[in-house]
């Protein structure tokens, strides 16, 4: 299995596109995409994913968009983002797949995490962690007829570094990194954000 490669059209995932990073993420690659390239945008508004859609067709008009605003990685609805995802028709060129997950917070960094109760770090862990392997899961599969994949995991220093205010930030985070560097290993390449 090869990486995917800007130098034919794709299929691109975008996690958290309505927004700050993942929203420069599409308007970046945009900009690289080769038309009839297919950019999926997923996020939870779809006021800021339709904000992002507009700025990615007037930077690369010769590209097709979808919005997946259900991306709600606290709850994260897999069978209704198969079956969206699943009725997206990609041209017959496109063979390779791109996938950046972005999505999710940072949470409190004013709560100790002395004071972290079960329910709230499994919901932070919901977040954080379990929808993006779930989603990473369902991607991989919904895409499975393409050759070339890579999966990119936005992260940060704190996913290998201990910070202070942020333990379920980098516990997270260092989750993240270690699940995609072993079960996708041999396509994945993990960015670190800071």
């Amino acid at each position: 299995m090869t990486m995917a490669s800007f130098t034919r059209p794709m299929c691109v995932l975008v996690t958290g596109a309505n927004r700050g990073f993942g929203k420069a993420v599409c308007l970046s690659l945009a900009t690289k995409l080769q038309p009839h390239s297919v950019l999926v945008l997923l996020g939870r508004t779809e006021e800021g994913l339709k904000t992002t859609q507009a700025g990615v067709l007037n930077l690369n008009p010769g590209i097709t968009t979808h919005v997946y605003s259900k991306y709600e990685c606290g709850n994260l609805d897999c069978d209704s983002l198969t079956s969206s995802l699943g009725a997206i028709q990609l041209p017959g060129t496109v063979t390779d797949l791109l996938v950046v997950h972005n999505a999710g917070t940072v949470g409190d960094p004013s709560q100790s995490s002395l004071n972290t109760t079960l329910q709230s770090a499994q919901e932070y862990m919901n977040v954080n962690f379990s929808s993006a392997v779930a989603a990473n899961t369902v991607f991989l599969e919904v895409f499975s007829s393409l050759s070339n994949k890579t999966v990119v995991n936005v992260t940060s220093l704190c996913g290998v570094l201990a910070t202070k205010t942020v333990a379920l930030y980098c516990a997270g985070k260092c989750y993240r990194l270690c699940v995609c560097s072993t079960h996708t290993y041999g396509y994945t390449y993990t960015y670190k954000k800071n």
